[in-house]
Parts: structure tokens; sequence; C-alpha cells
């Protein structure tokens, strides 16, 4: 299941989807190539509640994808 998405440097795309175990970021490329990045770490997050990104956002600044949702916030680096 698709839970955000944001545009990234590359002609690319970081898509967060409904892991088996916990959310995934997957980085798409242009000629649809895909693969993970990143598993989103659900430390300090209550088991019964289910983990969802709310929202991806690209940080230029930073050079990283900022993700939001119940777990708090997290910032990935994409190879």
């Amino acid at each position: 299941k698709l839970m955000a998405a944001a545009l990234v440097p590359g002609e690319s795309v970081i898509v967060a989807l409904d892991g088996p175990e916990r959310p995934l970021l997957v980085r798409i490329l242009e000629d649809g190539v895909a693969r993970i990045i990143a598993e989103i770490d659900l430390h300090g997050t209550d088991e019964d509640v289910a983990c969802r990104v709310s929202s991806l956002k690209w940080d230029a600044a930073r050079g990283c994808v900022v993700a939001s949702g119940t777990f708090g916030t997290q910032a990935f680096r994409p190879a």
C-alpha cells in the first residue's frame, strides 16, 4: 500500500510503502528500476498502533528525504 511520495533529484521518486513488518522507503528511477533504500525504525512506538507514513518531503539544504508519521520524524539520505 502506497502511503506517501516525494520527487527527489536525479529524476526519481521515493515512495513509502506499507511493508510486512514496517514501512519501507523505495526509490524508483526514471527507467522504472526500484530498490529499497530504508526501513522506518519503529523504536519507541506502540506495537498496537499501525505505523503509517503521513508525509515525505525532500530537504534540498540537507540532501535528504524527511518522513513523518505515527513514528515521529526521521531523515534519510538516499544513495
